[in-house]
């Protein structure tokens, strides 16, 4: 019987190596894959733990669950995969609130509970409406969205104060585009709430400073035409008096 079982034992193996190997499909599934390791790693083989720990990772995981949902790859290996491991921690974490439940449920392995939670999974990512439904920012996320929106009208405020005439001084010019392109950037991390009001507030108030950035360097740009060579005019006046 040993040569059986062992040959049963790296069959096993060898098959848990392929799905191992399997490179993620998309950065959704990536990232998603990150925050599962994480918490993984943090309740790994833990039969109680704090509650309100527990409920905090639970919350943090909707958002790991709205960048499965997201993904256009819901067939891909890698995504089952993810798929598979966010219900069988989910399903761990519950038990781990509830602790008064059968025996045989709350000492189940996670991927006992996989087999068990996966189908009730599948079915709500592939026909129910929810899936579809705008994704639901959290508040961290929002704190950071409005400190971006105040940063801009700080910002703006200076550039206003000081009109398109600085921007004929290529360093001020460059500052504030540098500026431009710094909110936009931070504003792209949150293009999953795309649709979130503040996040609207933050890509108006952006464009809108981009938009006065390219006005005050096309303006000097026009003035700078106009008047000619300024500078070289001063040294010649310069070279003049001196001689």
């Amino acid at each position: 019987m040993k040569p059986f079982w062992k040959a049963i034992v790296v069959c096993w193996i060898l098959g848990n190596v392929w799905s191992l190997a399997e490179e993620p499909v998309d950065n959704q599934v990536k990232n998603a894959l990150v925050d599962i390791a994480k918490y993984e790693n943090q309740f790994a083989g833990q039969t109680s733990a704090n509650p309100a720990t527990v409920k905090r990772s639970l919350k943090l995981l909707t958002l790991t669950r709205q960048r499965l949902d997201s993904s256009s790859n819901k067939t891909h290996a890698s995504w089952i995969e993810a798929d598979n491991r966010y219900n069988a921690l989910v399903a761990h974490l519950n038990k781990l609130l509830n602790p008064g439940g059968s025996s045989s449920s709350a000492t189940a392995t996670p991927a006992a509970q996989t087999a068990a939670a996966a189908p009730a999974r599948q079915t709500v990512s592939s026909s129910s409406p929810a899936s579809n439904a705008p994704q639901q920012m959290i508040s961290q996320y929002r704190v950071r969205i409005k400190k971006i929106i105040r940063d801009i009208n700080s910002r703006f405020d200076t550039m206003d104060k000081g009109g398109v005439k600085p921007f004929q001084d290529p360093e001020y010019a460059q500052k504030f585009a540098r500026s431009a392109e710094m909110f936009q950037e931070s504003i792209d991390k949150y293009a999953d709430y795309k649709t979130d009001p503040e996040v609207v507030t933050a890509t108006e108030a952006s464009a809108k400073f981009t938009n006065m950035v390219n006005f005050g360097k096309q303006h000097a740009a026009k003035e700078l035409a106009e008047l000619g060579d300024v500078q070289s005019r001063l040294r010649s006046i310069e070279t003049q008096v001196r001689e």
